[in-house]
C-alpha cells in the first residue's frame, strides 16, 4: 500500500528506469571480487525515507530513495566524475560490459525531477546511491459547505 507522506511528483516510467539502472549497476559491480579474493554473498537493498536534514539536499520536504550494495566499493578518487558522460572506473572497465552512461542518465531525470543525486561508497564495504525528490504538493482539501 503507498505511504502517502513519501509521494512525489515524478514520470513513473523514468524513476522505474532510474531505480532498474541502479539495482543492475549494484548487481554487476557488487558482486566484482574484492581485492582479488572471493567476495562475500551480494546484499542489494532498496529504500524509500523521509528525508532526514542533510546539507547535500535543499531545505524543502523530500524523499530519499537508496540502493546499497556490500560490494567492493569505489575509490574516493572516481566519486566526482561517476556522473560524466562515458566515464568508468579503470580497475573495472576491462572486467564489466558497460557504455559508462548509466549514471549520467540517472543523473539526468533525477535532475529533471528537482532532485538531487549522490553516491558514497567505502572500498571493500560498498556502495549506496542515494536520490532525493521533492515532496508532492499535498492535494487541496476541499471541506464540503
Amino acid at each position: 500500500m503507498p505511504d502517502p507522506a513519501l509521494c512525489v511528483a515524478a514520470d513513473t516510467s523514468q524513476l522505474v528506469q532510474v531505480l532498474i539502472n541502479l539495482i543492475e549497476n549494484a548487481v554487476k559491480y557488487g558482486s566484482l571480487p574484492h581485492d582479488g579474493g572471493a567476495s562475500p554473498a551480494l546484499h542489494v537493498t532498496v529504500s524509500c525515507t523521509l528525508a532526514p536534514p542533510d546539507s547535500r539536499w535543499p531545505a524543502g520536504p523530500g524523499v530519499v530513495l537508496s540502493v546499497t550494495d556490500n560490494g567492493p566499493g569505489i575509490a574516493a578518487r572516481h566519486l566526482p566524475r561517476l556522473t560524466e558522460h562515458f566515464y568508468r572506473v579503470p580497475k573495472t572497465a576491462a572486467s564489466v560490459q558497460g557504455s559508462g552512461l548509466g549514471l549520467a542518465i540517472v543523473q539526468h531525470v533525477v535532475t529533471r525531477h528537482g532532485g538531487r543525486f549522490a553516491v558514497e561508497s567505502t572500498v571493500g564495504k560498498g556502495t549506496t546511491c542515494k536520490i532525493w525528490l521533492p515532496l508532492a504538493a499535498a492535494p487541496a482539501v476541499i471541506k464540503p459547505s
